[in-house]
């Protein structure tokens, strides 16, 4: 009988000696992986706050030829481009801490989906335009789409979400967007929800594959579209077919696949937006 009990207490005795060390090993691991997405994303921060001080002052205005533009943005962004040649633009919104570099790779459309702009692999990847539009100095596609995660400390588009806040909006309205070939100001005209479909689905409006636009009979579907999914809507400054776009898309979790997304129509007048100003990259950290 002490023989039995003797070996039952040692079998319960392993068994919590395994349970021990596995949690031991569970906690490890997990401390492991939050040492090294905190010291990630240290890196990041101060990386993007390196390349947003390694910008500098160039005048550029519109009665300057597109080659004349496009060497002053050159002189502007030159020494973010010479680190890495998948480098298109910058992308600033007032008071958010998007404030980031924009990539553009069409013949590896998802290059940096997981992907820092020092080209190491980084589950906050980088801002980056869809590869099927056009983005030359002779020739923009109408609709710029510019995807980015909607990280949990929000950095990247993390703080798209204010945008369904309509005083907020109206508050912030303008987004900067330069590219390497021409300064950009952009007039937010809509934030909407949406999903990812099927790739058979004919019923509803893919935004994310309406990148050219031809015809007013196509501008007028994209415009009913956003009407009846916006969640704040300026209509009096919604685009012509000879305007420019860009929307900024981000995961949201109202569906499967949702999205969140935020239009703007790129506008002529400068809304006394401090270009020169691009600030410092800050990261929540309690979100971390």
């Amino acid at each position: 009988m002490k023989k039995e009990k003797k070996k039952k207490s040692r079998g319960a005795s392993a068994v919590w000696t395994i349970v021990l060390i596995a949690a031991i090993a569970c906690f490890a691991y997990g401390a492991f992986h939050l040492i090294q997405y905190g010291l990630r994303t240290l890196h990041n921060k101060t990386e993007y706050n390196d390349l947003a001080n390694q910008i500098e002052s160039s005048d550029v205005n519109s009665d300057m030829t597109p080659e004349e533009q496009h060497e002053a943005m050159m002189k502007k962004y030159g020494k973010l481009y010479e680190q890495n040649h998948d480098f298109i633009g910058w992308l600033k919104v007032d008071d958010t801490i998007i404030n980031y570099p924009v990539m553009y790779t069409p013949d590896d459309p998802q290059k940096y989906l997981y992907m820092s702009f020092d080209q190491v692999k980084d589950g906050s990847g980088c801002l980056f335009v869809d590869g099927r539009s056009t983005l030359t100095m002779d020739d923009v596609s109408f609709d710029l789409i510019i995807y980015g995660h909607r990280m949990k400390n929000n950095t990247m588009f993390g703080h798209l979400e204010y945008f369904q806040d309509a005083d907020f909006v109206a508050n912030h309205k303008y987004i900067l967007f330069d590219t390497l070939y021409k300064p950009g100001t952009y007039e937010i005209f809509a934030t909407y929800l949406s999903q990812i479909y099927d790739d058979n689905d004919t019923e509803h409006f893919k935004y994310y594959d309406f990148i050219d636009c031809d015809t007013q009979e196509q501008l007028d579907e994209y415009l009913n579209f956003v009407r009846s999914s916006a969640d704040y809507l300026d209509e009096s400054c919604l685009p012509d077919l000879d305007d420019e776009v860009i929307t900024l898309s981000t995961c949201n979790y109202h569906v499967t696949n949702g999205r969140l997304v935020v239009a703007a129509r790129r506008i002529n007048e400068d809304p006394g937006f401090n270009q020169a100003d691009y600030g410092e990259i800050t990261v929540d950290e309690s979100e971390q």
